[in-house]
């Protein structure tokens, strides 16, 4: 009896075992990739590398935001219809073998606010160590400094990319990494529509934000 039991449970574990391997897991996602000699398109001044499936037309470049982050900026075009989901976790940047995930846009913000805010004052404290007689020259600098991270702290929150895009919209805008140091091969994954999108780049493809 106790043999007839465990014969029963063997053959039940190995039903388990074949319908597993027969079932993908719920996770796995389409995976293409861009490749030299690939479509690429002219959006403003940007040449942007683009792969297009039924759902939805991707198009990336990558752009340095100063030295305070590295950017992808991307263009995406929803094909169907159903909305598209592309929140930061839906982005990943490799450099190096080392995989990056995207910053939020506030906190990047807000960074770049402080520091400012930080060599505003420290400006204003080296003018007085040497005792400028031009107190008005000082404030001057310092309200420069302080305008110009403002006006790239607003840059970066305004043009952040939404999270959603709605069926047959169009939007373009930035998903926020942190500055590559590292970027002689670098390669940009978006997960957006149940697809992965890779896009690899090289560093001459990296340019100014604006």
């Amino acid at each position: 009896m106790q043999k007839k039991t465990i014969a029963v449970m063997f053959f039940a574990a190995l039903c388990a075992l074949a319908v597993s391997a027969q079932t993908p897991a719920a996770t796995d996602n389409k995976v293409i990739r861009w490749n030299s000699g690939g479509d690429v398109q002219t959006v403003g001044k940007d040449q942007m590398k683009v792969l297009t499936t039924d759902n939805a037309k991707i198009a990336v470049t990558l752009v340095d935001m100063w030295k305070d982050a590295t950017a992808v900026r991307i263009q995406v075009t929803n094909l169907g219809g159903d909305a598209l989901s592309a929140p930061p976790e839906a982005f990943t940047l490799i450099a190096k073998g080392e995989t990056m995930t995207a910053l939020q846009a506030e906190a990047l913000s807000k960074k770049i606010r402080v520091r400012a805010d930080h060599e505003a004052e420290m400006a204003g404290q080296q003018a007085m160590h040497y005792a400028s007689a031009n107190g008005a020259g000082e404030k001057d600098e310092q309200n420069r400094i302080r305008q110009e991270g403002n006006q790239k702290a607003d840059y970066v929150r305004d043009s952040a990319l939404a999270p959603s895009l709605q069926p047959r919209f169009q939007t373009i805008g930035h998903v926020y990494f942190p500055y590559l140091k590292k970027r002689d091969e670098v390669l940009v994954r978006v997960n957006i529509g149940g697809t992965v999108y890779e896009f690899p780049f090289q560093r001459s493809d990296i340019h100014p934000a604006y």
